[in-house]
């Protein structure tokens, strides 16, 4: 109760006593604590309920499946998307100009469409340097996606970061600019697509077979 600032003289204190060597000790009723604890606000609940369970006096009152459930209703109570929370990430690195604009919307699609998280850094709120907040970003994610059309160093610079960290890499590039790739990523086996709805097809299948 010491987690909600609340005391403890309002609960039934009930004397048992040991089997093992016979002496008393003193415990809270558990029907007590648990009607106050239905009593609580979602925010409060979900506080004390995470306390209770690992509390030395706790024992096996609560099960970890019951602790889950409860946290999987008082998210849902907030409209707050669990799988969403701890879906496994794919940080996106390719040009942001207008022109790319569809070809965004195909990749983030695709990363939607094999049940993954797209993660633009462009729209990440963050009061952090830039690069930092791409490295950190980049760690957390299971794939990278590394569109190479206009060639943006930016791109190539986060790729070889990734492959250094040894998370797999994806590489695209538009077919009318696929010449242009710089020599040292000439020989990787490379999504060249005409359209975004062929980016979109051929990228979901890459996904798929890469992780």
């Amino acid at each position: 109760m010491n987690s909600l600032g609340e005391s403890v003289d309002k609960f039934t204190l009930n004397t048992k006593y040991s089997d093992i060597v016979g002496e008393p000790y003193h415990v809270y009723d558990f029907n007590d604590v648990w009607t106050f604890l239905k009593e609580r606000s979602s925010f409060d609940f979900l506080i004390a309920m995470v306390a209770f369970s690992i509390s030395e006096n706790a024992f096996n009152q609560i099960s970890t499946n019951l602790l889950n459930d409860i946290i999987l209703f008082q998210l849902k109570q907030h409209s707050i998307n669990y799988y969403e929370l701890n879906q496994d990430r794919v940080f996106i690195a390719m040009s942001f100009s207008e022109e790319m604009k569809s070809a965004r919307q195909s990749i983030c699609k695709a990363v939607e469409l094999a049940d993954y998280k797209a993660v633009l850094i462009d729209v990440k709120e963050h009061n952090n340097f830039i690069v930092p907040e791409i490295f950190s970003e980049i760690e957390k994610s299971v794939l990278v996606i590394a569109d190479l059309t206009e060639q943006r160093a930016g791109v190539y610079f986060e790729a070889g970061f990734a492959l250094g960290k040894e998370i797999p890499v994806i590489l695209s590039c538009r077919k009318d600019d696929f010449g242009n790739n710089h020599f040292d990523v000439s020989q990787i086996n490379t999504i060249v697509w005409e359209n975004e709805e062929d980016l979109q097809k051929r990228l979901l299948n890459r996904i798929k077979s890469s992780l």
